[in-house]
């Protein structure tokens, strides 16, 4: 039988055991302890939003709302100084594309929203108010654009303009009616025309404009008689034809108010 062993000086004495629990906050981290690593940060993705329908884009990332109706009040919250003051974030369209690029932006079901994501590369957002006022007018000539100079030297409106149209039919019904109001130079082609209505093998075509004239016309001061020359210095793009006959394309590809168009008479 074994014996336990004794201490020097007496009998065998129990070692005291320590019931006591220790809080974790009192363990000496520098001594082998090592704290975990830091709360992960919240998974998801960003999404680019970019609106239509401004000279420059405006551009936002946001991170990718649950919903559809999320989105619109997010981006509403984002643009808000770019919005038309009466709208509302219901009446905000937002349409992703695959490509990037807003001329691809499509339609999606609202209910569809998280589908998109993460295969569409931008949202396109669209205001739906057509905002009214004044187009100013070039017309393509043998050697390329017309000049637009909104007052002639004695301060007297002289250039072609006309109200923002909604439709394209709308545009060329104004285009005819503002060069009976003016004599302007005008290609040979439209001269041929018998009566305000265009010719069955012709056709009008429409551009927008982008660069520094465009620009600078936008900001002109009032009563200026400065003469632009965007052949010169400005870049063009043809409103797709498909917009002709698309209403709500042509809204939202027509130039903002005080923004230039152009046209192109050709045949068909």
């Amino acid at each position: 039988m074994s014996v336990p062993p004794t201490r020097p000086g007496g009998g065998w004495r129990p070692r005291p055991v320590n019931n006591t629990r220790r809080d974790d906050s009192e363990i000496n981290l520098g001594q082998g302890a090592q704290p975990g690593p830091p709360d992960s940060p919240p998974t998801g993705h960003l999404a680019m939003f970019i609106l239509d329908g401004t000279l420059n884009e405006k551009k936002a990332l946001i991170p990718i709302p649950q919903s559809y109706q999320e989105a619109q009040k997010a981006v509403f919250a984002l643009f808000q100084p770019y919005l038309p003051q009466s709208i509302q974030p219901s009446k905000i369209s937002l349409r992703p594309s695959l490509t990037g690029n807003l001329e691809d932006c499509a339609e999606i079901e609202a209910k569809y929203w998280r589908l998109a994501f993460p295969l569409c590369k931008m949202v396109g957002v669209f205001p739906d108010v057509f905002l009214c006022g004044v187009l100013w007018v070039t017309v393509w000539q043998d050697l390329g654009w017309s000049c637009v100079k909104a007052k002639d030297d004695e301060g007297r409106r002289e250039m072609l303009y006309i109200a923002r149209p909604s439709t394209y039919k709308a545009a060329v019904n104004s285009l005819l009616g503002a060069i009976e109001r003016l004599d302007v130079p005008l290609p040979a082609e439209f001269w041929e025309w018998t009566g305000p209505q265009m010719p069955s093998n012709q056709k009008v075509i429409c551009y927008k404009f982008c660069g520094p004239s465009a620009r600078r016309f936008e900001t002109r001061a009032p009563g200026s008689t400065e003469e632009f020359d965007v052949m010169a210095t400005d870049s063009w793009s043809q409103i797709p034809e498909s917009a002709y006959t698309d209403e709500e394309a042509w809204r939202r590809l027509c130039p903002l108010p005080g923004e230039i168009i152009g046209f192109k008479f050709t045949d068909k």
